[in-house]
């Protein structure tokens, strides 16, 4: 225990280690903000034309405080009734070809639309046009989310029959009605992967040369003699090695993660996943849960990239060729 000690505080003693989490903490807090610094909406003030960073996030939240929580078929009505409504007013066919005013019109439902056209589509996959629907003739929305599911599981695995029948039992464990809370919106979880990509670089750095050093020193030919060398040496290494690893994805994920909730709220965590994707995902999580989930995969998958950093610097002679 006391080796495995005092060869991770070698490692972490390093000025190259020192200054790897210094970059990861620093990418850390970057990767949270950044997501919200691209966060905009329409400006209903009028002062100008859009509004971005935290002051969209707040107006968002104004705007759409009738809205959080459960997402109801009167909703979804209430949403297509608003597109057709604002589009006609402005002759337009879409609202991406809409005025400001009236993007600031069709803010509350906005995040439905996408949504909304998935689950009404016809058969072959295409999205609905919102303005073709009759709202008083409208499915119930999660029954035709249920019935887009079937339909898309048809076309993309027609000859799979018990794949089509694994999804829909899948399906059937996913938590509904929908919950909508205005937060952390799909960008934030591609920064996540982002950062835990640059943690990666950072950890594999820090650690690469852990081997390599000693052959280029030779260092190693007294370890090989010494009598806690060898094996033991190796494998205490090694743990050091991954016990500094763990400690930078935890360090690093940590400040993310509350980086990320003191921007967006504690509230905005706990979106259906099925909100910010598809209406078919089959996993039944919300944005705070994937956050996690995407967390600890990450983490195994650096610590296997590690290793196999490892096994690379126990092969060759050079730091550089290691790194």
């Amino acid at each position: 225990m006391r080796l495995l000690w005092l060869e991770t505080k070698r490692i972490l003693k390093s000025r190259l280690t020192i200054c790897m989490i210094m970059m990861a903490v620093i990418f850390s807090l970057l990767m949270a903000y950044v997501p919200v610094s691209f966060y905009n909406c329409a400006n209903p003030s009028g002062d100008k034309e859009y509004l971005s960073g935290f002051d969209a996030l707040r107006t968002m939240k104004e705007i759409r405080s009738d809205i959080e929580g459960p997402i109801e078929h009167e909703d979804i009505k209430a949403a297509v009734k608003s597109y057709q409504e604002v589009t006609r007013k402005y002759g337009v066919d879409s609202e991406y070809s809409l005025p400001t005013e009236g993007k600031v019109e069709t803010a509350k439902y906005e995040f439905l639309f996408w949504r909304i056209k998935e689950a009404y589509g016809p058969e072959n996959g295409l999205s609905a046009n919102l303005n073709t629907l009759s709202v008083d003739d409208l499915d119930e929305f999660y029954s035709a989310v249920h019935k887009h599911l079937q339909n898309n599981m048809k076309l993309e695995q027609e000859k799979y029959p018990a794949a089509q029948a694994k999804a829909l039992a899948m399906y059937e464990n996913v938590q509904t009605p929908y919950s909508y809370y205005v937060g952390a919106d799909s960008t934030v979880f591609d920064y996540e992967e982002l950062l835990i990509f640059l943690i990666l670089l950072c950890c594999v750095v820090a650690v690469a040369s852990v081997f390599s050093t000693d052959y280029q020193t030779g260092a190693d030919d007294i370890f090989r003699c010494a009598k806690n060398g060898k094996k033991k040496l190796a494998a205490t290494k090694v743990l050091s090695s991954m016990t500094v690893t763990l400690g930078m994805c935890v360090l690093c994920l940590s400040v993310w993660g509350i980086a990320t909730r003191l921007i967006w709220g504690k509230e905005g965590m706990k979106t259906s996943i099925q909100i910010l994707f598809s209406i078919i995902n089959l996993v039944n999580l919300n944005a705070g849960q994937l956050m996690w989930v995407l967390a600890i995969c990450g983490t195994l998958m650096i610590i296997s990239c590690v290793c196999l950093s490892l096994f690379i610097s126990s092969c060759v002679s050079k730091n550089m060729v290691s790194l």
